[in-house]
């Protein structure tokens, strides 16, 4: 067999599907579930049966795809980097930001901790952000933590570890 389908026999799929896969039984059996087979709508069973995983899994999977195909929102672009050092920023092109930050060779620093850029499109976006506040308290929690860190470690040199 070369892979190619002659359906003139009666087969198709290389011979997987035939004239002979039918279902079993007397002529009557067939006849009956022949019957059943061309009558059934699986449209119509699945829209019967929400609770299933399979129906629950194609109305999430078709949401994502109506989601994906739909053209970005026509509000204001949105960069939640935007004044980063290390990011790209709204008005920057990418070609301009990839010269500025090469990600190959641009060096880990205290300035360049990351290389950040988004979606700016994107359709979720904060809508309450204290981004200077949670910085405060972040860096404060953080000299907590070293602070504290660094006495354990004071009050442990030479013991055993």
């Amino acid at each position: 067999m070369t892979g190619t389908h002659d359906e003139s026999d009666g087969t198709a799929a290389g011979g997987y599907i035939s004239s002979d896969s039918s279902f079993y039984g007397d002529a009557e059996d067939r006849a009956r579930l022949e019957e059943r087979a061309a009558s059934f709508d699986p449209t119509n069973y699945w829209k019967h049966h929400p609770h299933l995983l399979p129906v629950k899994a194609a109305a999430a999977r078709a949401k994502l795809d109506n989601d994906a195909s739909s053209p970005p929102s026509d509000g204001p672009l949105y960069n939640p980097y935007e004044g980063m050092i290390c990011a790209r920023q709204l008005n920057e092109p990418v070609e301009n930001f990839l010269k500025r930050l090469p990600p190959l060779t641009t060096a880990v620093s205290s300035l360049y901790p990351w290389i950040y850029i988004a979606n700016p499109h994107a359709r979720s976006r904060p809508t309450d952000r204290n981004q200077a506040g949670f910085m405060k308290v972040a860096e404060e929690l953080l000299q907590a933590f070293t602070a504290k860190k660094n006495d354990i470690e004071t009050s442990m040199a030479g013991k055993a570890k």
